[in-house]
């Protein structure tokens, strides 16, 4: 789905591995750690082979800050904000109108099962529960 999210990341396997290898860097050697946007494309474009995708802000070369937590801390819930939840909402139902009723998600889902097929929802309905579903599991994957 298109987002206004800081960080898209182009939609292959092998391109979600090289990220995650990256965020494993970062938490092994937090010297590493980028703190702009265009320190950020460098890790990227450095990686081996290159991440690709957009970065917001390298025009500006606007900041980047990667925390870590413990578990100690109080608890932090983040939530996108209702333009981004609205963008999503509008692309969702622009697909969902042009015939295309599988619910987006990245491609490396499809390593999950032994198929690849995705299902068809019936009902916009249907595929906006199973978006609300998401967001619901995006928000408790990033609590920190």
């Amino acid at each position: 789905m298109p987002k206004d999210h800081s960080i898209e990341i182009d939609d292959t396997d092998d391109n979600w591995h090289n990220w995650g290898r990256l965020v494993v860097k970062w938490i092994e050697q937090p010297g590493t750690r980028p703190t702009t946007a265009k320190q950020l494309k460098k890790q990227w474009d450095n990686w081996q082979p290159p991440i690709t995708g957009k970065i917001r802000g390298l025009a500006q070369d606007i900041a980047v800050e990667i925390t870590t937590y413990d578990g100690d801390g109080p608890i932090i819930i983040p939530i996108p904000t209702k333009k981004m939840l609205k963008k999503d909402w509008d692309h969702l139902q622009a697909e969902f109108a042009a015939g295309n009723k599988k619910y987006p998600v990245p491609k490396f889902y499809d390593l999950l099962y032994q198929t690849a097929t995705r299902k068809d929802f019936a009902t916009y309905q249907d595929l906006e529960d199973e978006a609300v579903r998401r967001l619901g599991e995006y928000v408790i994957n990033e609590c920190m």
